[in-house]
C-alpha cells in the first residue's frame, strides 16, 4: 500500500470514528430529550408514601391530543398534573411545538427543553420556573439531568415536579400538604 493510500485509509477510518462518536454523543445527550414523552400505551406507575399508588396511561391519540386514564388507590384530584384522571377518560394533554398543556385551558405542564431560569404563567399557576437540573433517585431508579420545576399558585409555592429526559415525571412534591409521589416504573413502548 502506498503512503498516499495509507494516509487516505487512515483519514477515512478516523472520520468514520469521529462520525460514530458524534452520533453516540448526540443520541446520549439526554439533556434535551423529551421530558414529557407522550405516546399511545405509555404508562407511568407511581407510589405516594403511606397513602397508596396510581398509574397513568395514554389511552388515545388524536393528532396532538393525548387522552389519559388514571387508576389509583385514592383520588387523583389534587395530584398535579394528573388531577381528576382517575376513572375519567376526558383528561388529556396537548402538544404544540415545544409546549405540553393540560386539559382545555391554558395550563402549561412543561416547555421543552426545560432551561434553568425559564419562567411562564398560565390560566392556573401565577408563575412556573425551571430551577435547574438535578439527579433524582426514586423507586424506579436514579435519573440524571432531571429538570426541577416550581409551580406557584396564589403567590405561594405549590408544587415541585422533576422531569427526567426520555421518561417524563419521576417525582412530584406538593409543598403545602407535604405530600410527594415517586415513579415506580414506566412502560414507554
Amino acid at each position: 500500500m502506498t503512503r498516499r493510500a495509507l494516509t487516505y485509509a487512515l483519514t477515512r477510518q478516523i472520520m468514520l470514528w469521529v462520525a460514530a462518536a458524534a452520533l453516540l454523543v448526540a443520541s446520549c445527550g439526554h439533556e434535551n430529550a423529551d421530558c414529557f414523552p407522550l405516546g399511545l400505551g405509555h404508562t407511568w406507575n407511581y407510589v405516594v408514601p403511606y397513602e397508596g399508588s396510581f398509574s397513568i396511561r395514554v389511552i388515545d391519540v388524536a393528532g396532538a391530543k393525548y387522552t389519559v386514564k388514571g387508576e389509583s388507590d385514592e383520588s387523583l384530584q389534587d395530584v398535579w398534573p394528573f388531577s381528576e384522571a382517575d376513572g375519567d377518560t376526558g383528561v388529556y394533554y396537548t402538544e404544540s411545538g415545544d409546549t405540553v398543556r393540560y386539559g382545555a385551558g391554558n395550563s402549561i405542564v412543561i416547555i421543552q427543553p426545560p432551561v434553568a431560569g425559564a419562567t411562564w404563567t398560565d390560566d392556573y399557576f401565577d408563575s412556573v420556573r425551571v430551577l435547574g437540573k438535578e439527579e433524582v433517585t426514586v423507586p424506579a431508579g436514579a435519573f440524571e439531568n432531571c429538570a426541577k420545576v416550581a409551580y406557584y399558585y396564589g403567590g405561594e409555592l405549590d408544587w415541585y415536579i422533576w422531569f427526567a429526559p426520555g421518561v417524563g415525571i419521576v417525582k412530584g412534591y406538593e409543598v403545602i400538604y407535604d405530600v410527594e409521589y415517586n415513579l415506580v416504573s414506566a412502560d414507554l413502548p
